[in-house]
């Protein structure tokens, strides 16, 4: 009986104690469950507090700033102070916080690429993310300066010296040698750098325009590159029109194989200039005729001493190329263009028809004046 009972009893205690066990065990669950339970929403909450800071991020990093933009120079080794340059050409907003945007999205984006310095244009409401494009991966912005057809050293070298965006020192070449067309550079470019393009591009097209010319019609006339830039700078001041060129080409050499004084003006008012002598209305007088220059074909026969402009092309493929026939003279036609001759009598005649149209056209214009006077008339 005792033995049952212990037995029994050693049972229950067993029963007892799987009993307890088993209940700590449900309680070590539970209080798992309810700890991943709070981690669960914790994360929760967390994933969606992220999702929508991202978001709001997003939006911040791709929508359009309320600023007016346009061109923003960015100076070498500035990335500490880059925002408050932004901020000061009114890229980004004014108010601090946006600087504090700029650098988080310029940190963020860095594996993108570096940012440059430089000049550039920023639009009208450009978004973070188009900044941080334009820094990264735009080209400067070009400035242009344009040198038409014509011009003297003097004025080109003025040009360049005050051209802004330009810096270094102030630039001298020689006459012919600076081919005129329009030219981009970046902000604080060295003038002579821009200077030497255009002495490459005038070498070049000379060199284009011997190459390619009319050997057996200028032989004897033009027997160097040189030579041909000379006569190609006196068409060039002779007509704008570019079917004139050769014509005038060919007067010129008829005249030199003449030994015949060229007589052309624009070399008058060269030689004027370089004496520091203006003429009023560019209106040549016989005094000016008599000017002591090599310059003055008036009184020199043959070609001046050196080119007296920077012609273009076509003046210099018309010097290359002239046109066949026996034309001596050539005189204005009153309507932009001129009139050729082969004989003295013929151009008195077509200096005579120019004065005429130029008589007529001032009573026209004081025909013209009049009626509109009386016209505003009470």
């Amino acid at each position: 009986m005792l033995n049952f009972v212990f037995d029994k009893l050693y049972q229950f205690g067993i029963f007892v104690g799987k009993f307890l066990h088993l209940r700590c065990y449900f309680q070590k669950i539970e209080s798992l469950n309810r700890f991943c339970l709070i981690l669960f929403f914790a994360s929760l909450t967390f994933s969606l507090l992220t999702v929508k800071l991202v978001r709001h991020l997003s939006y911040l990093y791709e929508d359009p700033l309320p600023c007016v933009g346009g061109n923003q120079q960015i100076p070498q080794n500035s990335r500490s102070r880059l925002a408050i340059i932004l901020r000061d050409g009114k890229i980004i907003p004014h108010s601090p916080e946006w600087a504090v945007f700029f650098n988080f999205f310029s940190k963020i984006t860095y594996q993108q690429g570096a940012l440059r310095s430089g000049e550039y244009y920023f639009p009208p409401s450009s978004s973070f993310k188009d900044i941080l494009k334009i820094l990264r991966f735009s080209p400067s912005v070009l400035h242009f300066l344009s040198i038409p057809e014509g011009l003297t050293a003097i004025q080109i070298k003025d040009a360049l010296n005050h051209a802004p965006g330009l810096k270094g020192k102030e630039v001298s070449f020689d006459e012919g040698y600076a081919f005129p067309d329009t030219y981009a550079f970046s902000l604080n470019s060295n003038r002579d750098d821009l200077l030497s393009r255009m002495h490459t591009s005038a070498e070049r097209h000379l060199a284009k325009a011997w190459e390619e010319r009319d050997i057996k019609t200028l032989n004897g006339l033009v027997d160097d590159p040189f030579t041909l830039l000379i006569l190609a700078s006196l068409i060039e001041k002779e007509t704008s029109i570019d079917s004139e060129r050769p014509k005038i080409a060919r007067v010129f050499l008829n005249r030199i194989s003449k030994n015949m004084p060229l007589q052309t003006d624009p070399t008058i008012f060269y030689a004027l200039a370089l004496k520091g002598e203006d003429v009023p209305n560019k209106r040549l007088t016989f005094d000016h005729l008599k000017i002591e220059s090599p310059y003055n074909t008036y009184r020199n026969k043959g070609l001046p001493p050196g080119p007296i402009c920077s012609p273009g092309m076509s003046s210099l493929e018309a010097a290359a190329h002239p046109a066949d026939g026996d034309d001596l003279y050539f005189v204005a036609n009153g309507k932009g263009g001129h009139v050729f001759s082969t004989t003295f009598a013929q151009h008195r005649q077509n200096i005579q028809q120019w004065h005429e149209a130029i008589n007529n056209k001032k009573t026209n214009d004081q025909k013209s004046l009049s009626k509109d006077i009386r016209k505003k008339l009470p």
